[in-house]
């Protein structure tokens, strides 16, 4: 499994509403991605979001970020809407724990 952990800081509040439309537009890219497996956001400060995404390989992931919705996607955030941004990428090596349901 491949980890994407992304940080971006808005410029100001105006560009919520623009960031939040476009983030929906890049998510619905993503979960049309085969080997897509989820996403998870936090709300770190006021303009700042912290997000991980999740894919089976590092194909998926470049199907994800070389689709043109999200390099347009890219290219309007740091022109227009981010103070700051930053993704790392990370490999599983190992995973375990347990589901008192299961």
């Amino acid at each position: 499994m491949i980890l994407l952990v992304y940080r971006i800081t808005l410029r100001d509040e105006s560009a919520r509403a623009a960031h939040d439309d476009m983030d929906a537009r890049v998510d619905a890219v993503a979960e049309a991605t085969p080997g897509y497996l989820g996403r998870e956001l936090f709300q770190v400060g006021p303009l700042e979001t912290l997000g991980l995404l999740r894919f089976e390989s590092e194909e998926a992931v470049t199907a994800w970020k070389t689709h043109a919705d999200h390099q347009t996607a890219h290219v309007r955030g740091v022109e227009e809407l981010y103070r700051s941004y930053r993704v790392e990428v990370y490999e599983l090596v190992r995973s375990n724990g347990f589901d008192l349901d299961d």
